[in-house]
C-alpha cells in the first residue's frame, strides 16, 4: 500500500475514533487524560521529528546548490531572476491567500465555547512558535540577516536560516576549491543523511497523523472536524491555484 494511502487511512481512522470517543464520553476527564498522556505526545513526537530535519535540509541543499553554480558572476545573473520570481510569487501567494480566507472563512461559525477551549489548549504552542510576535516591513528586512544563525534556527526564523545557507554557498564559490571541498562534502553528506531520516520519519506518518487528528476530534468533536476539513479545502485549493497560475507564468 502506498504511503499516501496509509496516511489518508490514518487520518480517517483517527478522526472517526476521535468523534466516537467524544460522543460516547462527552469530554470526560478520562478522555482528556488519555489524549494528554498517550495520543497527543505520540503525535507531537512525530511532528517534532519531522520539523527537526527541516533546518539541516535547508542549509545543506541551498548551500550545495549555490556552490554548484561555480562563480559569483553566474550566481548574480541567476540571483536577479530568482529574486524577481520570488517577489512575484510572494505577492501572488499573499493575494491568493487573503482572497481564499475571506471567501471560505474557515473557522467562522465555530461555537464560542469550542473557540475558547481551543485557545486555552493551544495558545501556549502558538506563543512558543513565536506566532504572536511577527516581523513586518523594515524589521523583517533587518531580521533576515541573523546575528546568531544557531539562535535563528532554534527560534524558527526561516528567512534568516535561508540567508545564512545562501551565504555559505556564496562563500564556497569564493574560496579555492581545495579549501571549500571538505565543507562541501560535509554538506552533501548532511543532505543525504537528512533525506534518509525524513524517509524513516515518514514511515510512521500514518500513526502520527492518526494520533494528532484523534487528539483534536476526541476533545472537540465533529464540529472541529468540519472546520478542519473546510480549512484543508481552503489550503489545498489555494495551493492548487498557486501552482497552476504561478508556475505557468
Amino acid at each position: 500500500m502506498a504511503l499516501h494511502t496509509k496516511i489518508l487511512l490514518g487520518l480517517i481512522v483517527g478522526a472517526v475514533l476521535g468523534i466516537v470517543i467524544n460522543l460516547s464520553t462527552d469530554g470526560s476527564p478520562a478522555t482528556e487524560q488519555f489524549v494528554s498522556s498517550v495520543t497527543e505526545p505520540i503525535g507531537r513526537v512525530w511532528l517534532n521529528a519531522l520539523i527537526m530535519v527541516v533546518i539541516p535540509l535547508i542549509v545543506s541543499t541551498l548551500s550545495v546548490g549555490i556552490a554548484g553554480l561555480g562563480s559569483l558572476k553566474r550566481l548574480g545573473r541567476i540571483g536577479v531572476v530568482a529574486m524577481l520570481s520570488f517577489l512575484s510569487l510572494t505577492a501572488l501567494s499573499t493575494v491568493l491567500g487573503l482572497t481564499a480566507v475571506n471567501l471560505m472563512k474557515p473557522g467562522e461559525g465555530l461555537d464560542a465555547s469550542v473557540t475558547q477551549r481551543l485557545m486555552e489548549t493551544y495558545q501556549g504552542d502558538s506563543d512558543a512558535m513565536g506566532l504572536a510576535d511577527g516581523a513586518f516591513g523594515i524589521d523583517l528586512f533587518v531580521r533576515i540577516v541573523p546575528r546568531n544563525p544557531v539562535q535563528a534556527a532554534a527560534n524558527g526564523e526561516m528567512l534568516a536560516v535561508i540567508f545564512f545557507a545562501l551565504m555559505i554557498g556564496v562563500g564556497l564559490t569564493i574560496v579555492p576549491k581545495e579549501k571549500g571541498q571538505p565543507l562541501l562534502n560535509f554538506l552533501e553528506s548532511l543532505g543525504q543523511v537528512t533525506i534518509a531520516i525524513i524517509g524513516l520519519v515518514m514511515k510512521v506518518a500514518p500513526l502520527g497523523v492518526a494520533c494528532l487528528i484523534f487528539s483534536v476530534t476526541a476533545r472537540f468533536g465533529f464540529e472541529i472536524l468540519f472546520n478542519l476539513l473546510k480549512y484543508i479545502m481552503t489550503v489545498v485549493g489555494s495551493l492548487a491555484i498557486f501552482f497552476i497560475v504561478g508556475y505557468s507564468l
